[in-house]
């Protein structure tokens, strides 16, 4: 059965079909939604650090990533799903969606896929598809053309 999902976004662009497809899921189960934002460490301010240590670029960074978990919390609750978000510091987001996932015992993942160029998938790999061969729950993704902007 699943109880929470782990919704995991980005600034990417993909955040709105999303939010789409996690609020129709989560209410589909009766499921809650935990939204994870994976940034940059070099870029994570606790916060209980004084912002003017970190410089300009990681507290915009972090204002960033906080905005985005707070705007889609409150989408997801306006929908109807129970909804908590976190800003998670991580080299890797992929590794970082997976411990989450793990370590709070998700019963399914969901995220977005972007469309990329023959040479993004050449050079690195997509996240959604580490997600979905790593993954030991089932992972719903929103595609790229997946963006009306309503949830559902």
């Amino acid at each position: 059965m699943i109880r929470t999902m782990l919704v995991a976004i980005d600034a990417a662009g993909e955040t709105e079909g999303v939010l789409d497809l996690a609020a129709a899921v989560c209410r589909a189960f009766g499921a809650s939604a935990r939204v994870l934002c994976v940034v940059d460490p070099g870029y994570a301010v606790a916060p209980s650090d004084d912002p003017l240590d970190d410089g300009p670029a990681a507290v915009d960074e972090q204002r960033l990533a906080d905005r985005l978990i707070g705007t889609a919390v409150a989408a997801l609750r306006a929908a109807g799903v129970q909804a908590d978000g976190q800003v998670l510091p991580g080299d890797e987001p992929a590794a970082a969606i997976l411990e989450a996932a793990r370590a709070e015992g998700v019963g399914a993942i969901v995220l977005g896929h972007g469309a990329r160029s023959w040479l993004g998938r050449l050079t690195g790999g997509s996240v959604a598809t580490s997600v979905l061969e790593a993954a030991s729950c089932p992972v719903f993704v929103a595609p790229a053309s997946m963006r009306s902007g309503a949830l559902a």
